[in-house]
């Protein structure tokens, strides 16, 4: 009896060794050793399917062991997890809950292609959490056969499972209409292609000796110019203009144009870059103004012997007033010459004024009915004071001329100031400018000296 079971367990194994050189095997062995994809239905586990082909069935082993009769059997035709290669062509799998060893040659590869039917949700669980949408006709590995209308599928390395209604084997068939479409817009480009190439013009060249970059001359009001334009460019031609400079005060900037054709392959004869100078100057007449008063320019020069006059203060309700040498315009700077006819008459607020060494002329009625006015300091270079200059200045007290220049009094200047006033001098000209006052409106008791 036992050598019966003896002479059994050899033919058993010398079957197996004999089926491990001719049995069917594993599609593709080296596919294990492969990296696999992940399944969601073995977490952390490496798997890749393959299918039964023992036609009893095939028995997963506790170990890898010819003789080890434990574990389940799976049956023929079922479909398996290959979670590893071992040695000797050995590999472990899982089966639902069941996991052990087996010999590859009762395996084959069940790499099984299907395509989606519909833009079609991959879940994470059945009917769970969306993974991804994939698009009609999208193909897809089949890892597990269909439960309960679910399939586990692999999809571009992402595994998960699909509804079982929306995939199918037939590889989906290109729309006819959408070749045909495909066909007229193909050759819609192509006749557009066409249609351009007859539209493209050769190459030109383009000559730019008409083109002309002149100097352009602005007045200046404070605000930045635009840069000078040059003239008599053709349309196929674009322009630079290149300057560091910001064009708002006055002066004069240099302004450099660049050509270059519209078209690449265009090219440009004498375009050599072209120098033009914007000019900002002052016009005669311009009046400007500073926080206390306003001017009036009466010579624009800008190199330092330009002029102005104060024309009227910013504020009427002006309490002091101290009138500068120079007033800046635009970073160049103007003398303050004249102080014009009437320009603080009426300010009956002001209270005392402070004359510059540059003022040589106050006019008419400058400030004439200053009804506050207190006292008047006037600086060296006063040549001319016009009539009525401080007529009805009743509190007028306190003036004093600095100027040794005084030449002309107008009629009336002092007329109606404070009866008690003084007139302070230089001791130098003291007897010419009492002359110079005599009857100029003021009252007896008004002193000079």
């Amino acid at each position: 009896m036992k050598r019966k079971k003896t002479i059994s367990f050899v033919l058993v194994l010398f079957a197996a060794m004999l089926m491990s050189f001719t049995g069917s095997v594993l599609a593709a062995p080296g596919k294990a050793d492969k990296q696999p994809v992940i399944n969601a239905g073995y977490p952390s586990k490496e798997v890749y399917t393959a299918k039964v082909t023992a036609p009893g069935g095939l028995k997963i082993k506790k170990s890898m062991n010819v003789t080890d009769d434990s574990g389940v059997t799976v049956p023929n035709g079922k479909i398996v997890s290959i979670l590893s290669r071992e040695s000797d062509n050995w590999y472990k799998i899982s089966y639902g809950k069941d996991t052990g060893y087996v010999k590859g040659i009762m395996l084959v590869d069940n790499t099984d292609v299907m395509y989606t039917t519909a833009n079609l949700n991959l879940r994470s669980e059945e009917s769970r959490a969306v993974l991804l949408t994939m698009p009609e006709g999208s193909m897809v590995e089949v890892i597990e056969r269909e439960t309960d209308g679910w399939i586990l599928v692999n999809y571009k390395g992402k595994v998960g499972y699909a509804s079982s209604d929306y995939l199918s084997k037939d590889k989906p068939k290109q729309d006819p209409d959408k070749k045909d479409d495909k066909k007229k817009d193909d050759k819609k480009k192509d006749d557009k292609k066409k249609d351009n190439k007859k539209k493209e013009e050769p190459a030109k060249t383009i000559d730019l000796k008409n083109v002309k970059f002149e100097n352009v001359y602005v007045y200046y009001d404070g605000k930045e110019h635009a840069l000078p334009k040059v003239a008599g460019l053709p349309k196929d031609v674009k322009v630079n203009y290149n300057t560091s400079e910001k064009h708002r005060n006055i002066g004069e900037y240099s302004v450099t144009a660049e050509f270059s054709a519209v078209k690449k392959k265009d090219k440009l004869k004498n375009a050599e870059k072209k120098t033009a100078k914007l000019i900002i100057r002052v016009r005669k007449g311009a009046v400007y103004a500073n926080k206390l008063y306003k001017v009036r320019i009466t010579d624009p020069r800008t190199n330092g012997k330009g002029t102005a006059a104060v024309i009227g203060p910013v504020n009427k309700k002006i309490s002091e007033l101290r009138v500068a040498r120079t007033i800046k315009i635009g970073g160049v700077r103007f003398r303050i010459t004249v102080i014009g006819t009437k320009a603080f008459a009426g300010c009956r607020k002001l209270k005392s004024v402070i004359l510059s060494d540059y003022i040589d002329t106050i006019g008419k009625k400058a400030f004439a009915d200053c009804v506050r006015l207190e006292e008047i300091t006037i600086g060296r270079g006063l040549k001319t004071l016009k009539s009525s200059a401080f007529s009805g200045d009743k509190r007028l007290k306190n003036i004093r001329f600095k100027s040794l220049k005084l030449k002309t009094v107008g009629k009336k200047v002092f007329k109606g100031i404070h009866k008690k006033a003084v007139i302070r001098v230089p001791k130098k000209k003291l007897k010419k400018y009492t002359k110079l006052f005599t009857k100029k409106g003021q009252g007896k008791d008004v002193v000079i000296k």
